[in-house]
């Protein structure tokens, strides 16, 4: 994870995907397609008018809240703003490389994006260092809607959440979870903690999902 191609404090959206398009024009393209103002996006995604102006202008960083925040509230898949363009729907695969994910951090996370770029889907792959080690590393607890799994890979994690006693994860454990409750992730002993994580992404199926028939 120590990737020198690691962003320092947020994903850089004037960084262009591989479509051509930066993250603001793509985030722009969207809202438009869909008739939406910056007031009613703002709305659905609880990201501030002024926020998503800069965002749209290439004039300020997309962070890892605002990310969850834009998918949920618009129900977009995380490749709309960060992946290639793609339309199949069956029969695809997706395939990160070591180290070849794309990288954004906060100052407690640092986050690579794992199979990043497949559409209508319902959750996002991390591979996440964490670099926090004390619950006041961070303003407040994370919460999003949906559900959250991990499993470290490498040390040990504490999960610490506001409804139950600190959970100590080793190397080998997994847990899944209501991301909905607070919830934050501290490494303990020597050195960072790795873990795998996947999110769902919403509570309903993405526009453009087909759900498979019930065995």
């Amino acid at each position: 994870m120590g990737n020198e191609n690691a962003q320092k404090g947020s994903m850089d959206v004037k960084v262009k995907t591989r479509t051509g398009a930066t993250v603001g024009q793509r985030l722009r393209r969207i809202r438009q397609d869909r008739g939406l103002t910056l007031s009613e996006v703002s709305d659905l995604s609880g990201v501030s008018i002024s926020t998503l102006s800069r965002l749209e202008n290439d004039r300020t960083s997309l962070n890892f809240n605002n990310v969850l925040q834009l998918i949920e509230g618009l129900n977009i898949p995380l490749s709309s703003l960060i992946g290639p363009r793609e339309t199949a729907h069956s029969g695809r695969r997706s395939i990160t490389r070591s180290g070849q994910g794309r990288f954004f951090s906060t100052p407690q996370l640092v986050f690579e994006v794992l199979c990043g770029d497949l559409t209508h889907k319902r959750n996002v792959f991390w591979k996440v260092r964490v670099k926090a080690r004390r619950l006041s590393d961070y303003e407040d607890y994370k919460r999003h809607p949906g559900e959250e799994f991990i499993s470290v890979v490498k040390g040990t994690l504490i999960l610490a959440t506001e409804l139950y006693e600190d959970t100590t994860l080793k190397q080998g454990d997994s847990i899944f979870f209501d991301s909905s409750v607070g919830h934050a992730y501290l490494s303990a002993g020597r050195g960072d903690a790795v873990i795998l994580m996947s999110n769902t992404i919403s509570r309903s199926p993405l526009a453009g999902f087909e759900d498979e028939e019930p065995l």
